[in-house]
């Protein structure tokens, strides 16, 4: 029973870890706009406007947590369109995070899912891909570039130029 106890409060820490390191990570001459951010995002997320859209989504029989990282990044782009480029890049990814904690927490109330370090980092893959495709970088794409970059590194002097550059 004390093992279940503890995976239990370590499953929930992970959630508050997750919000508390995303803020923790903003400097602090944007920690307002990340305030601002994030609550804008719970705004949207719990509206009685949009969250029957949240709800549809978590619904549709897939995977809940994969749907919150891939909501989130709606969300994101959602609130980066809204704030007409004036979401500091310094607020992007931390506020993603603390959405993403809220989401997996209403994930974890609502459906009954249990969330861990598995499912943060499920929901952080599926964010990444939806982030990588809302940029136009397809799978295909970034494996094609990092053949590239390993081809241009077997060239000895790229390798250097590189190496010297780093000061290696």
């Amino acid at each position: 029973m004390g093992l279940i106890q503890q995976g239990q409060q370590t499953r929930e820490d992970v959630i508050a870890k997750l919000a508390q390191s995303a803020a923790q990570s903003v400097p602090e001459k944007y920690k307002d706009a990340f305030e601002r951010t994030v609550l804008a995002g719970k705004k949207v997320m719990y509206s009685d406007q949009t969250h029957q859209l949240m709800q549809e989504a978590l619904s549709q029989g897939g995977d809940p947590v994969a749907a919150v990282g891939k909501g989130v990044m709606q969300l994101m782009g959602i609130l980066s369109k809204e704030s007409r480029g004036t979401l500091p890049q310094e607020v992007f990814m931390p506020a993603s995070l603390a959405l993403m904690a809220d989401a997996l927490d209403y994930v974890k109330q609502t459906k009954g899912v249990p969330v861990g370090a598995p499912e943060v980092e499920r929901a952080t893959e599926s964010f990444t891909g939806a982030l990588m495709e809302s940029a136009g970088i397809t799978p295909s794409a970034l494996q094609s570039a990092m053949a590239k970059t390993g081809e241009v590194m077997q060239d000895p002097q790229m390798r250097q130029l590189v190496e010297g550059r780093n000061g290696a």
